[in-house]
């Protein structure tokens, strides 16, 4: 779900690639979903949000955390493009406006790539809800289970990272603090219209799965961190990409040392923000 801890766990296993294996920053690459929305006039037009183009109160009705936004298609273009070639050019999207920027960033994988999102698995989940106007979005995928299918093939290795809802509102809450930046207001109105329900919808069903033959190779509980996992997430990765450790970081306690350090700085730094947020609420 939102404010997991994907991004921070992407981040680590790629830098603990390079920083353990015989890589370098240019063989690993992580990219996200945040690039891969739909036209701003589309996304208005899927989830029934009325108005005049130029109205700034329009894009706050937006629900971002809907599957249904994302170009599916240009998601496995991408991908099937890094695969192939080894690069591939994505058009970067500025969720502000709901437009594109009109600049293009090349991503380039040679060795390993890490695609991190919440709304990956989802286009197999059977996509309906309601918007805040009431109206039904329109359909935006033919064949939702071909789509889901063929991402499945295009990413044999898949991690579904969970978490404590409590811990996740609270992340959420330090990171839109401090890098959006919004008020407790109204990151409080975005967990609970948009955040928090869509996860039940389309991230809950993809959990279920775990006690059923499922469709990830590994889960991890990001509520409280696991060296462990995270480690043993890295092996995987490592075997599967046919590389060897480092000499020098062969050594689990060293890997363990490493991983730990890099999530506990992150931490230490997200729970002052907390502190600070409450800090302030408090003294009103």
């Amino acid at each position: 779900m939102s404010a997991s801890g994907k991004s921070t766990l992407t981040q680590i296993i790629r830098d603990a690639l390079v920083e353990f294996t015989y890589q370098n920053g240019q063989d690993v690459t992580a990219i996200d979903l945040d690039n891969f929305y739909r036209p701003i006039d589309v996304v208005f037009e899927i989830q029934g949000i009325e108005g005049s183009p130029s109205d700034p109160e329009r894009i706050s009705k937006v629900n971002w955390d809907d599957p249904n936004l994302i170009d599916y298609g240009r998601v496995i273009s991408a991908i099937e493009e890094l695969k192939t070639k080894g690069e591939t050019e994505v058009d970067v999207y500025d969720k502000l406006t709901g437009t594109y920027k009109g600049e293009k960033i090349t991503v380039r994988a040679n060795k390993v790539l890490l695609v991190e999102s919440f709304l990956l698995f989802s286009a197999g989940v059977p996509m309906k809800g309601d918007y805040a106007s009431g109206k039904k979005k329109i359909p935006v995928l033919e064949n939702p289970a071909a789509v889901s299918e063929r991402i499945l093939e295009l990413i044999p290795y898949r991690v579904f990272v969970d978490c404590n809802e409590n811990v996740g509102w609270l992340r959420r809450l330090a990171r839109d603090a401090h890098k959006v930046p919004r008020t407790y207001e109204e990151t409080h109105e975005l967990w609970t219209r948009d955040a928090f329900p869509m996860a039940q919808q389309y991230i809950y069903p993809l959990k279920k799965l775990k006690k059923e033959k499922g469709i990830f190779d590994r889960y991890i509980d990001n509520s409280v961190l696991s060296v462990a996992d995270i480690d043993h997430t890295f092996m995987d990765i490592v075997n599967l990409s046919a590389q060897q450790l480092k000499p020098e970081y062969a050594s689990p306690a060293a890997r363990h040392e490493w991983i730990e350090e890099r999530y506990r700085h992150g931490t230490i730094e997200e729970a002052q923000w907390l502190r600070n947020i409450f800090g302030q609420r408090n003294s009103h």
